[in-house]
């Protein structure tokens, strides 16, 4: 499997560690890695070949063979992995700040930021794993292609509205 990092990635990840939050920016790294990294051991449990993890200034993306006709449910159980994993985190984290083991403002930072990747990742809109899930389920009924049309649209929709609302 290839890791292939986009060039902007590289700027915005030298600009942000320049301007010193590289402490920010390492929990941040480590949240989305625990998060792709339970896709991919979801993934590698089937018969699907990986081919690349693509880096990306807003996220990652794992690109697989799926057969013609999709993955189906299988795609579900794949795109939940991730959200679940970053929950399973921010719930650890809750758990260990009391505690004193580790400095409390970042763990607390850790467990923000696995909040809002599982929280946003699980929206149903085309291409987050939520709306993976929901293509899943959507497909028998609509067809595939169909699906996923009315999953990115949602998607434009909603990074429409978050644009405006930033």
């Amino acid at each position: 499997m290839r890791v292939r990092v986009t060039p902007l990635y590289l700027v915005l990840l030298a600009w942000w560690v320049a301007s010193g939050y590289f402490g920010e920016i390492a929990l941040t790294l480590l949240a989305l890695a625990c998060h792709e990294c339970a896709h991919l051991l979801v993934l590698s449990g089937y018969d699907v070949g990986i081919s690349s993890l693509d880096l990306h200034p807003f996220g990652a993306s794992i690109n697989y063979q799926a057969p013609p006709e999709g993955l189906g449910p299988v795609e579900a159980v794949v795109a939940a992995a991730g959200p679940l994993q970053s929950l399973l985190l921010a719930a650890i984290a809750a758990y260990v700040e009391p505690l004193g083991w580790l400095a409390a403002d970042r763990v607390r930072l850790f467990g923000q930021v696995n909040l809002m990747l599982g929280c946003f990742n699980l929206l149903p809109v085309w291409p987050l794993d939520g709306g993976r899930i929901a293509r899943a389920w959507l497909a028998p009924r609509l067809g595939d292609g169909e699906a996923q049309r009315l999953l990115a649209r949602w998607g434009r929709r909603l990074g429409l509205a978050i644009a405006a609302v930033g």
